[in-house]
């Protein structure tokens, strides 16, 4: 080698003029020494078997001594000079050094050759051979150390910080390691641990040229991660909703109806869905898409009901006629067999065709009924006798009743526990039991979330009738056409006073004959 070292001070020297990585240390194993070449090599994801092939025109496997040293120095792994002995008397055949095995035991660290003998051996993760390192060892029998380690890994799992990824910017080369000043400006847990923490950290991994050793720490922390960090316990709750035993009205009609009823309310035409999916006209279709189309038009169908379609429907092959199913729904538009019987009458929808997807009531025993009335009639005398306006409290929970689209005037509910804060606000003391007895009269939306408050307030409201006029005359009087002032043009004029017939007519200005004032010269 062009530059070789002969004493750990000329080692120590050479790595401070090029500013990389030495790897120095007392005598040490062959094992060791090999992982600490594993070491430079994976941190900078060097390929040592080419340094060599380009001094074995042969491909023997096999070089000199001083070719070996030489591609040791390409590969920027840097040792004492009885290290290197170690390793060619280790790798020393004859008068040559095998580079191929020594290759194979240092390429270790990254797969595993042969594979295609072994195809069901256990492959570890590039690295795995040295997360096990002596640093990770010291931490373990240092328990302030540990503890620092454990913190460290706990906030880089909570938060997401992966520390490697801190510090790439400032190591272009891949050494693995950072200025002190680099390292603390990076340091992303500033608030987190103490200043005698971070420099245990620093002393801990500080490498023989003051630079910090950034991707041991970055392993170690991983290693607490992985290894030593239990899973935390969350606090969970066992609690499963019950089963809901009421029977709804709407329960009463057929998946069709409750069907036909949703599509006359929502004016859906179904078939033009259907045939985007039947380019031939055939009139099938397959079951996914059925649920397409009944995610696309928002209907309101239960796997129960989805899957009652699907078996009623369906033919050997597992398409569905929707046909068929279509024939059923568009009945309540039209008669299609008209051509049959010309003179049938055919009936318009009505509000009794769309109830089932309107409303579907609680059904109530008839304990419930009575305990009802009671309730009822204790409010009633309350809000008759305080006078107290139901109806606008509540409309304040309806957000769009407050911005005033046509879909707020038809919605006219809130949640139970927005009734309950009216009512609680308002002085009526009811209990949890009596809101639940009034949620099964008055939630028509088949659970029992939605309270409609306005069929409340009309049971229970004896001025019910006179507030619903007074919207009705105040909804009018918005809807009135302005009318032209008698006092004023249009072009913001007076109009004068006419003898004996008040003001003059509106629109035209002063001195019109027979409405304004006397003109002048004219004989009256």
């Amino acid at each position: 080698s062009s530059v070789q070292c002969s004493a750990g001070a000329q080692v120590c020297s050479v790595h401070g003029l090029l500013g990389i990585m030495s790897i120095t240390s007392p005598r040490r194993e062959i094992t060791e020494i090999l992982r600490a070449v594993q070491r430079t090599v994976f941190q900078g994801r060097v390929r040592i078997r080419e340094l060599f092939v380009d001094y074995d025109k042969l491909r023997s496997g096999r070089c000199t001594g001083a070719q070996f040293r030489r591609a040791l120095d390409l590969a920027k792994v840097f040792l004492p000079e009885e290290e290197i002995q170690i390793l060619e008397n280790r790798y020393r055949s004859d008068t040559f050094i095998r580079y191929d095995d020594f290759c194979d035991d240092v390429d270790s660290v990254f797969s595993v050759k042969y594979l295609e003998v072994t195809p069901r051996r256990h492959v570890d993760m590039p690295g795995t051979p040295l997360k096990q390192s002596s640093r990770s060892a010291a931490a373990v029998h240092n328990p302030s150390l540990h503890a620092v380690l454990h913190r460290l890994a706990l906030f880089c799992q909570s938060r997401g910080v992966v520390v490697k990824y801190c510090y790439q910017d400032f190591d272009r080369s891949h050494s693995g390691c950072v200025t002190e000043p680099q390292f603390l400006r990076q340091f992303p847990f500033h608030k987190l641990v103490s200043e005698a923490d971070i420099e245990a950290v620093l002393d801990h991994y500080r490498e023989s040229d003051e630079k910090i050793n950034y991707r041991a720490l970055h392993d170690d922390v991983m290693e607490y991660g992985v290894g030593n960090i239990m899973k935390q316990p969350f606090p969970t709750s066992n609690w499963s909703p019950s089963r809901d035993t009421a029977e709804w009205t709407s329960w009463d009609y057929s998946v069709e109806q409750r069907l036909m009823a949703q599509v006359v309310a929502k004016r859906i035409r179904l078939r033009e869905y259907f045939q985007d999916f039947d380019p031939l006209r055939k009139g099938y279709c397959t079951v996914g898409q059925l649920r397409t189309v009944r995610n696309i038009t928002g209907l309101q169908m239960s796997e129960e009901d989805t899957d009652h379609i699907i078996h009623t429907y369906s033919r050997e092959d597992g398409c569905i006629c929707y046909e068929a199913l279509l024939a059923v729904i568009e009945a309540a538009f039209t008669n299609t067999s008209l051509e049959v019987n010309p003179t049938a009458k055919t009936e318009m929808p009505n509000v009794w065709t769309t109830f089932a997807a309107r409303r579907s009531y609680q059904k109530l025993a008839a304990h419930e009924e009575k305990a009802i009335g009671q309730i009822e009639a204790r409010i009633r005398d309350r809000v008759s006798s305080r006078r107290v306006p139901l109806l606008s409290f509540f409309q304040d929970f309806d957000r769009a009743h407050e911005q005033g689209t046509k879909k707020a005037v038809q919605e006219q509910h809130c949640s139970k526990l927005q009734f309950s804060r009216v009512m609680f606000t308002q002085g009526f003391e009811l209990t949890n039991a009596e809101v639940e007895l009034l949620a099964k009269r008055y939630c028509d939306k088949g659970n029992n979330y939605w309270f409609n408050y306005h069929d409340f307030c009309e049971s229970c409201d004896p001025q019910w009738d006179i507030a619903i006029a007074r919207q009705q005359s105040d909804l009018l009087a918005m809807n009135r056409p302005a009318t032209c002032s008698k006092y004023f043009t249009r072009r913001g004029q007076v109009v004068p006073l006419t003898p004996g017939r008040g003001p003059g007519t509106p629109g035209r200005g002063p001195g019109t004959p027979g409405r304004g004032p006397m003109t002048p010269g004219r004989v009256h």
